[in-house]
């Protein structure tokens, strides 16, 4: 499982909120890694463009991978 999320300066970090979701639905539903960003992709009428942010996170997760494996 992936988390995305859009961040402010200040916002809580991975591991804080990473916590806070196993404390509140189980350790399963915590993710194993997480990635932020100023801004996700949007879709003209400004809701969230969930095949654009999947294969965003698709990428991500296989550099992710590649480091790991280096």
């Amino acid at each position: 499982m992936a988390l995305a999320v859009e961040t402010e300066p200040g916002a809580a970090g991975f591991e804080e909120v990473r916590e806070a979701i196993r404390s509140r639905l189980g350790p399963a539903a915590a993710p194993v890694w997480a990635t932020e960003t100023e801004e996700l992709p949007r879709l003209p009428g400004g809701k969230p463009d969930l095949p654009a942010i999947e294969a965003w996170l698709r990428t991500l997760r296989a550099s992710f991978d590649q480091l790991r494996e280096s």
